[in-house]
């Protein structure tokens, strides 16, 4: 399975890409994925999730290790033109500009809670999108096209 998740990011990330990984980044021992990491292309961000405490001396191959992020991309098609995104390894049921757009993204649930399409928060995680990234775009077409809120 690591093989194929490997040649699925491969695949979709480049090496310039921005990659946020939000969390249970790999449950297993830290020789390992060491040797994942060093595989990997994309310039790498990391949300620590609760299956993480390997990486701890790892954190070098991260640009940056947070609990909580909120980016800023710009959209033509947002509000106002600026997408906010709220990134947390857990989901909430809250955040920071829920009523004017922004999205909450998450891991941690592996599919277990499912999209209500009252809100804009997502399950990122890999098991969701056939062991596979996610791109921006994906998040935004999915979200354009199930979202049913206000």
């Amino acid at each position: 399975m690591n093989e194929v998740m490997i040649n699925n990011w491969n695949a979709k990330i480049k090496p310039q890409d921005i990659v946020f990984f939000l969390g249970d980044f790999a449950f297993a021992p830290q020789d390992k994925v060491k040797a994942i990491l060093e595989q990997l292309n994309g310039n790498l961000h990391l949300c620590r999730g609760n299956h993480d405490k390997p990486l701890n001396s790892l954190h070098h191959y991260f640009t940056s290790v947070f609990d909580l992020k909120t980016i800023s991309i710009q959209d033509e098609d947002a509000v106002g033109q600026i997408q906010f995104i709220q990134m947390c390894h857990y989901p909430m049921l809250s955040w920071d500009r829920i009523h004017y757009g922004s999205w909450m993204l998450h891991g941690h649930t592996h599919g277990n809670i499912k999209f209500d399409p009252k809100f804009r928060r997502i399950d990122v995680g890999v098991d969701n999108w056939n062991f596979s990234p996610v791109s921006y775009n994906e998040i935004k077409e999915y979200l354009n096209t199930n979202y049913k809120g206000k």
